[in-house]
């Protein structure tokens, strides 16, 4: 199962509608505009943003740690609320991002457990085989298919995250983060 990061834009009206009622947070779903699933993919990104987020905004999405807490919790914690002035802020350092940054950042991520587990390093074990076993030199390295995928996988997840913010941004939006 697993924990997993929701992000979700809030208009003024909708924002008075969950401080009214906190426990509407744990009914909304991909139904609702505004809605986006980040899924497990939250601490990858987490990491890989850090390089790229001198002020830790990105990081602190990422992480459930930016805005302040409301309501009960559950799930994971008290949902938080971010406020448009630092969605704003946010969304400014998410444009600066590069394209195909997590390709260009992966070596961040290499040998580290992150949630999901979507990097793990066995450099060393392979390298430790192919001593034994030098045969396996030639081998063609699978892993690097799937580690392509996931990079994939991540930029597009990375990318949907910044559509998002933008846009909250540019219709002056709060943001909520809540995991599940």
């Amino acid at each position: 199962m697993g924990i997993s990061l929701a992000i979700c834009s809030l208009s003024e009206k909708r924002e008075a509608m969950l401080r009214e009622d906190p426990g509407l947070v744990w009914d909304l779903s991909r139904d609702v505009p505004g809605y986006l699933e980040v899924g497990k993919a939250w601490d990858a990104l987490r990491v890989a943003a850090q390089p790229f987020d001198s002020e830790g905004l990105m990081s602190n999405l990422f992480g459930g740690a930016l805005g302040k807490s409301f309501g009960e919790p559950g799930g994971f914690g008290k949902p938080r609320i971010v406020p448009k002035s630092e969605v704003a802020r946010l969304a400014t350092v998410m444009r600066e991002v590069p394209p195909r940054f997590m390709r260009d950042n992966a070596g961040s991520l290499r040998g580290i457990e992150v949630h999901g587990r979507f990097f793990h390093d066995d450099t060393s074990e392979d390298a430790a085989l192919e001593s034994e076993f030098p045969e396996l030199a030639d081998v063609p390295d699978v892993a690097e298919d799937e580690l392509d995928a996931t990079l994939e996988q991540l930029e597009d997840t990375f990318e949907r995250v910044r559509a998002l913010v933008v846009r909250a941004s540019e219709r002056g939006e709060a943001l909520l983060v809540v995991f599940r």
